[in-house]
């Protein structure tokens, strides 16, 4: 399987979600290890899972946790990507030498001079900068696909299946994307919202 456009699946947590995004081509998959995180998996989950799956680049969601955390876990997971959420962590880690991707929620970001800055200020140690939030209703998305064309940017706010068309094919994004789910019991879950994107994006 390919797709027409990078896509990452976000905080997977389940055999289900990997085996599936791997399959359909997913270019990144996610993996929460922030300790304070209520989606957070441990090392035991981890293997599980990945042990299932290839193709694709393995990313380690560190949100905000501590520096030395990140470095250590580096050590134990084999991680192909770490994504921060906390722009100080990105000049504390960049000595790891792992590509960054750096997860910002620009619903938080009223001053879009402000978000420009901060883009600039780390964009030499930034793989992706990815954009995600829980609430896109007071998000400038048109604002945030003008950045796309200077800075690379996966996007999961805003994406609807209404605009993915136009985001995949005419933005200067460099991917999208989806958060993982739950089971709703072990080896079932309901694919509906990402199989509609994943399915629209595969190439016939």
């Amino acid at each position: 399987m390919a797709l027409k456009t990078l896509v990452k699946i976000s905080s997977v947590n389940n055999l289900s979600d990997a085996r599936y995004g791997a399959g359909m081509g997913v270019g990144l998959m996610g993996f929460n290890l922030d300790t304070s995180d209520d989606h957070y998996i441990n090392i035991d989950v981890f293997t599980e899972i990945t042990n299932w799956i290839s193709g694709v680049k393995i990313v380690g969601e560190f949100g905000a946790s501590d520096a030395q955390y990140i470095k250590d876990t580096l050590t134990n997971y084999p991680l192909d990507f770490v994504q921060v959420s906390d722009v100080n962590k990105v000049l504390e880690i960049k000595s790891a030498n792992f590509p960054i991707i750096l997860k910002i929620n620009p619903a938080s970001y009223t001053d879009l001079v402000e978000l420009k800055e901060l883009l600039e200020s780390v964009k030499e140690h930034i793989t992706y900068f990815l954009f995600e939030s829980e609430d896109s209703k007071d998000i400038n998305i048109d604002y945030l696909l003008k950045l796309s064309a200077h800075y690379p940017m996966l996007l999961d706010a805003g994406v609807t299946m209404e605009n993915l068309d136009y985001l995949t094919t005419q933005s200067n994004i460099k991917g999208i994307a989806i958060k993982g789910g739950n089971e709703i019991q072990p080896g079932i879950r309901d694919f509906d919202e990402m199989a509609d994107m994943l399915e629209f994006l595969e190439i016939d």
